[in-house]
Formats: C-alpha cells, sequence, structure tokens
C-alpha cells in the first residue's frame, strides 16, 4: 500500500494568501529543514532519512484553504463549511462544500499519477463519510467570524528570529459536525497511508508521525531528535468551526512570550503556563480559526529542567504508549489498548515524576 508522501495545506489565489504564506516563511527562517521555493514553503523531516509524510504549505487553484493528503483526498474549508473531499477527478465531487457525491459518479478508485496510488477500500470510507456543518445545528456560515487574535504580519514580526522547530501542524474538527462514524471513516483512511498513532489518555488527538518506508511497513522502533513536523488529527467536543494549529518550538523563556503576547492576544491554557504560550491568529480565510502554540525553551520547561530531549519530542511516548492504528484492525483507533497504559500514567503521577508524570498531564490537556 502507498505511503502517504505529503501533507500540503493549501492556500487560495489572493493577496491575503500569499501574505501568509510570506511571513509564515520569515517566521521559520531558523529552521534547518524548511525549504521555500515561489510560492510554496516545504517542511522535510530530518531524520530518519527517508522519512514522509513532508509537510508543505503553497497557494494554489483552490477556493478555499484545504489539507491535502498526497494527492488522494482532502480536509476543506468553504467560507465556513467543510467537508473530506476527494479531488473532482476522483469521486466527481465539488473539490470543497457540502455537496453530496453525484449519485451518476463511480465510487471506483481512479486511475492515480504514478507514486500516488489511494487504496480503493480508503475512497470508499471517504465516499461515505462526506461531511458538512450544514443541518448540524453549528452551521458556521451563520455565525461572525471573530475578530480576536493578531494579524499575521505583526505575528511574524515580533516572532521573528525566534523559531527554532516545528514541532507539529494539525487540524481541529468540530465534533458536532462529524459523527462517530464517519470520524472512523477519515482515520481509518489515514491509517492506511501512514504510521498513525493514538494518544495514549483516549483523546481523539491522533498523530501522524513521520517514518521511513521500513517503519512504515512494520513499526516505528527508533527514538531521536528530528521525527517532525509530525502532523495532529483532532475531534473537538469545543468548536464551532475548523481550526488549523501550530505548535513551534522557540528560544523564548514564559516571561518573553508573555510580555510578546500579553492577554487577550496570548493565553496559558490550564495547566499549561509553564509550558506553551498559545496565540490566536486572525484567519485571512473565511469559517477557519488559526492557533499557534509557542513552545518555550527547553531549560525553561517544568518537564525538562535540563533540556534534554524528552519522549514527547522524540515520537517515543505516542508509539510506545499509545500504539498504532492500522487500518484493518478493525478497532476504535481512540481506546486505550492496555491496562499497563493506565497503570504506568498513574504509577508516574503517584510518584511525582517530573518527566513522566507532569508531562503526562501536560500532554494530556495541552498537545492537541
Amino acid at each position: 500500500m502507498q505511503r502517504l508522501s505529503a501533507i500540503t495545506y493549501r492556500l487560495p489565489y489572493s493577496p491575503a494568501s500569499t501574505d501568509f504564506l510570506a511571513h509564515l516563511r520569515a517566521l521559520l527562517t531558523r529552521v534547518p529543514y524548511a525549504g521555500t521555493a515561489p510560492g510554496r514553503l516545504q517542511l522535510t523531516p530530518p531524520w530518519p532519512a527517508g522519512a514522509l509524510p513532508v509537510t508543505a504549505f503553497e497557494v494554489a487553484n483552490v477556493p478555499s484553504a484545504e489539507i491535502r493528503f498526497g494527492d488522494a483526498w482532502s480536509l476543506g474549508t468553504d467560507a465556513g463549511s467543510w467537508s473530506p473531499t476527494q479531488t473532482a477527478a476522483a469521486l466527481g465531487w465539488s473539490t470543497v462544500g457540502t455537496s453530496a457525491p453525484d449519485a451518476t459518479s463511480s465510487r471506483a478508485a481512479p486511475a492515480a499519477a504514478p507514486g500516488h496510488e489511494t487504496p480503493a477500500a480508503a475512497i470508499e470510507d471517504l465516499a461515505n463519510a462526506h461531511v458538512g456543518l450544514s443541518g448540524s445545528g453549528n452551521d458556521a456560515s451563520t455565525q461572525a467570524v471573530p475578530d480576536a487574535g493578531i494579524g499575521m504580519a505583526e505575528f511574524a514580526q515580533r516572532l521573528a528570529g525566534h523559531v527554532v522547530a516545528v514541532d507539529h501542524t494539525g487540524m481541529n474538527l468540530p465534533a458536532a459536525a462529524v459523527p462517530p462514524e464517519r470520524w472512523q471513516a477519515i482515520v481509518h483512511a489515514v491509517a492506511g497511508v501512514s504510521t498513525f498513532y493514538r494518544y495514549p489518555t483516549g483523546e481523539p488527538w491522533l498523530f501522524v508521525l513521520p517514518s521511513n518506508e521500513a517503519e512504515y511497513a512494520t513499526d516505528i522502533d527508533a527514538f531521536a531528535d528530528g521525527r517532525e513536523p509530525r502532523f495532529e488529527l483532532v475531534r473537538d467536543e469545543w468548536l464551532d468551526g475548523p481550526l488549523w494549529q501550530f505548535a513551534l518550538r522557540t528560544d523564548l523563556s514564559r516571561p518573553d512570550l508573555e510580555a510578546m503576547f500579553p492577554d487577550p492576544v496570548g493565553a496559558a491554557f490550564p495547566g499549561l503556563g509553564e509550558v506553551f504560550r498559545a496565540v490566536t491568529v486572525r484567519s485571512p480565510w473565511p469559517g477557519l480559526q488559526i492557533r499557534f502554540d509557542l513552545y518555550y525553551s527547553r531549560i525553561d520547561a517544568v518537564t525538562d529542567r535540563a533540556g534534554a530531549l524528552t519522549d514527547w519530542e522524540t515520537g517515543e511516548w505516542l508509539v510506545t504508549a499509545g500504539g498504532r492504528i492500522k487500518r484493518d484492525d478493525g478497532s476504535e483507533p481512540n481506546a486505550i489498548e492496555t491496562e499497563r497504559v493506565r497503570e504506568d500514567r498513574r504509577t508516574a503521577v503517584a510518584g511525582n515524576d517530573l518527566t513522566q508524570g507532569v508531562a503526562a498531564d501536560v500532554r494530556k490537556n495541552g498537545a492537541s
């Protein structure tokens, strides 16, 4: 089965999209694995060799902002409505929006570009999993777009030169618009083409970890710095519309970031004030929210006073405690698989282990 090669944030042609991409490129100039080309920014995992997927941002001929998985399908936003979709050539759907699949079109997998074959079963799942906000009781097209937050230009200017890595990017989907069976279809489609892992404490916060071909065929069993950026997919009970999230590692302390992004532009999530500062950035695209989580420098993090890598940064916690989601295992992707995971967490917290207990609480409340 062909593994996922790229997760691409595609921005519709407009001055606002061009500006957003330019500011993001400037923001990531210190990130050594950020490569640029006209109209495109690509983050290539630095370790292990041959790791996929890459994460990319590009201005494209799309009607609204979307995240594309390879060349197979997209999670899109369109004036407050969104849906997981195939390309029009694949299923005869509109590229983005709330239209139903064309009843006259075939659901068989179309011929794909070489190197981007999509499993027919994944296409079938997505055809059955078409989702829209209309009729959900949370139609974002009827809700005002929040004016809170900071503009991307000012955000990038304040933070310039201080971003050293991209921990993860991701998309949060409003649970009211994603019934469990549809969520399952999306999850299993992603799991069928990537190394995709459960969140160990059971929440619907799932992570694609970059991996090489051998790891994709078996599983990840080596842990070091550089397996990034990962991608997070969240089913969020509190959202009324989709959100893009970007978790960046910085060289700044908590006081630095609090001064740089004071309330209400910046915020400390409950229990996470010693880990990162969350900043809402005004979105150029209707119906889509944008949040940056700015991690403090390692020497200031409560979870790691010495500055050494944690099992969160290497991905080990997700792999060994969460476990891989396999497309054909028929399991519930959010279930905690073993009592050992629960017992390990109870032991760590009871023992007040700084690296494991506090980190587990931090991750539980803040990774999404």
